[in-house]
């Protein structure tokens, strides 16, 4: 993105100092390949489900978009009732509880989100290499646990510890799992996933226009399952999470967002 944005305000520009490298070579599988994690993102045909189908195809259409700011003072609060949780953590909790309630989930739910390891583990990959090195992690807990009062300190805490388990082993066990069993669908039911872009640098970047107002997605609710993917954007000092839900839904979603909002709400 940033090469591309100086090439776009000068097309002339003689070489680069920073050189894009596809080094694809540096995240091969294993020889031999070998699973040594467990990795309950993914889909297993053999597991049982708890949960009926959130949504069809035909419902995709029906779904409303709809953009949640939380502001500094908000992301405050939910730090501080998730006992000083990073702020993903605090948030992904809070929407995690949220929509659990909104659709009356039931059983085991997971909570996934991507994990950028390029920086995490060792050997670094090449200088200006711009590849994806993402690897999705997971968080588990019975939906009666996430609703309780304590569920949003407990969920910030398993999220904090999922993002403790990526290390080189990690990302090594992802890569020969896809090796070994092809490409994966995520889980379907009882998941509800969480991509991070607060801190993706898209508004910095300048084709020639100056900084954008703003840069994030455009909706959520995009992947295998409608409504299963939020987003959550950096905007204005805070955060904006952008849900995708029936409108039947939308009421009781933003009643559970405000009830962790509040002050004075018992933990």
């Amino acid at each position: 993105m940033t090469t591309a944005s100086l090439f776009a305000r000068n097309p002339n520009l003689p070489s680069l100092s920073n050189s894009p490298t596809w080094a694809r070579e540096a995240l091969t599988p294993r020889d031999p390949p070998r699973i040594t994690l467990p990795h309950p993102e993914y889909h297993d045909p053999n597991e049982g489900l708890t949960n009926p189908p959130l949504f069809s195809e035909a419902h995709f259409k029906h779904l409303v978009q709809n953009s949640y700011f939380f502001s500094k003072a908000d992301l405050s609060t939910l730090k501080r009732k998730a006992h000083n949780a990073p702020t993903f953590d605090a948030v992904a909790s809070c929407l995690w509880r949220a929509r659990t309630k909104a659709l009356g989930l039931e059983g085991d739910l997971r909570l996934l989100f991507p994990i950028d390891t390029r920086l995490r583990c060792s050997p670094p990959l090449p200088n200006g290499y711009y590849g994806t090195a993402v690897v999705f992690v997971c968080a588990r807990v019975d939906a009666n646990a996430l609703c309780r009062p304590e569920g949003l300190a407990n969920a910030a805490r398993l999220i904090s510890g999922a993002k403790r388990e990526v290390d080189d082993e990690y990302r090594a066990s992802v890569i020969d799992l896809l090796e070994l069993r092809g490409r994966r669908e995520f889980g379907r039911e009882g998941v509800f996933v969480v991509s991070d872009q607060s801190r993706l640098a898209f508004a910095g970047v300048d084709f020639g226009w100056g900084r954008a107002v703003y840069a994030g997605a455009a909706r959520a609710g995009t992947g295998p399952v409608p409504g299963m993917v939020t987003s959550i954007v950096g905007h204005n000092g805070g955060v904006v999470a952008l849900v995708s839900l029936e409108r039947e839904q939308v009421g009781a979603f933003e009643e559970a967002v405000r009830e962790d909002l509040r002050p004075d709400a018992k933990l």
